[in-house]
């Protein structure tokens, strides 16, 4: 495996691609902790896996180093994929559900302990695969067996750096993400072990770097979790909740699950009339969005026949191309009536309740959330 002027070149040019390409793709990627990632060593980096060939994409292009990636082995058959990857000086990881040979695998970690023998730096996904959790799911060794080997067989000063992706919306066009570098690992006190005790020694270092990954990674437990939460930290923080960053609303969220468990277990019947005022709260949004979903394909259908009756299919056409533009023009505008006052016509009741129901949950959350940072 080649360092050599052209690898660094390379290296530099894929990591331009992958920024010009993010930067279409989100509108905003915030990067944190970046001058953790020390120098000088080599470096076995470790970042949690939620959205297939992006994640690589933002390792590569934000995080500062320049690593080679272990990707699966089918993806070097990919015919767009492949050539990417072979000039990343990616290695393939072979596995039993692709049908794979297992057994190469143990080239491929004889190449990453070279590798890394010689100074370079290699980067895994230690959750083993792409998944939709909210949260980071239980590492496969890996990344521990690599970093132990590594330094059984010469590496000196082996550090493996957490990474986390922390993605607002990964599906939504013009979302943001954040990538968080976090502190740096030494696995020293486990090398000392492993040569007697190869197993601990693995488990150990795996629950260090699960740790580690925990640390820069979305803490949820469950989607109804991160929904609930997010919600919270809605309410709670002051003005427009879109414009705050995301690394704050990070920050917020593992500020409230620490709080909520310090609450949960001190006085738990305060913490569960917490989260029953968030369910109550959520619902009607969630319905909302569930309903629309339901709602507005079945409603664009029959404008579109009632179209197609009165004015022939170029009517029925010309709603069909309108309907969604006439949407979002729609869905701006009660956007913006929404942050207006309520109509001097609204009741003052209603008014009122809806007043004091938002007050009473605002001051539970803000004082599990703490405010804003």
């Amino acid at each position: 495996m080649a360092h050599g002027p052209l690898r660094h070149r390379a290296d530099d040019v894929g990591a331009g691609l992958a920024r010009f390409v993010l930067d279409v793709f989100f509108r905003d990627v915030e990067v944190i902790g970046k001058e953790r990632a020390p120098r000088g060593v080599p470096l076995l980096v470790i970042a949690n896996h939620v959205n297939n060939l992006i994640d690589p994409m933002l390792v590569m292009g934000y995080t500062g180093v320049r690593p080679r990636f272990l990707a699966k082995s089918t993806l070097f058959k990919h015919p767009l994929v492949a050539p990417a990857l072979l000039l990343l000086g990616a290695l393939p990881v072979y596995r039993r559900k692709d049908g794979a040979p297992v057994s190469r695998n143990i080239e491929t970690f004889t190449r990453c302990r070279v590798a890394l023998a010689e100074g370079a730096t290699i980067a895994i996904f230690p959750e083993g695969y792409s998944h939709n959790e909210p949260g980071s799911v239980p590492l496969k060794t890996g990344a521990a067996r690599i970093a132990l080997e590594a330094g059984a067989h010469g590496a000196p000063g082996l550090r493996v750096l957490p990474v986390g992706l922390v993605y607002e919306d990964k599906e939504h066009f013009r979302s943001r993400v954040l990538v968080q570098v976090g502190e740096p690992i030494d696995p020293a006190p486990d090398q000392a072990v492993y040569a007697r005790a190869p197993r601990e020694a693995v488990k150990s270092l795996t629950a260090r770097i699960a740790a580690g990954l925990s640390s820069v990674t979305a803490p949820f437990a469950s989607w109804e979790e991160a929904r609930l939460i997010d919600r919270a930290v809605d309410l709670a923080v002051e003005g427009d909740p879109a414009t705050l960053p995301l690394s704050q609303r990070w920050s917020l969220w593992r500020s409230f699950i620490a709080r909520y468990a310090e609450i949960e277990k001190a006085d738990p019947e305060r913490a569960q009339r917490l989260v029953e005022a968030l369910r109550r709260y959520d619902e009607p949004a969630t319905f909302k969005v569930m309903g629309a979903l339901l709602f507005f394909p079945v409603w664009w259908a029959l404008e579109a026949g009632v179209a197609r009756v009165l004015g022939g299919p170029w009517a029925a056409l010309a709603v069909a191309v309108a309907a969604p533009a006439a949407g979002l023009v729609s869905l701006r505008i009660h956007d913006r009536q929404r942050r207006r006052p309520l109509a001097v016509g609204t009741r003052f009741a209603e008014r009122a309740a809806l007043r004091d129901s938002r007050a009473a949950l605002l001051r539970q959350i803000r004082d599990v959330v703490g405010g804003r940072p």
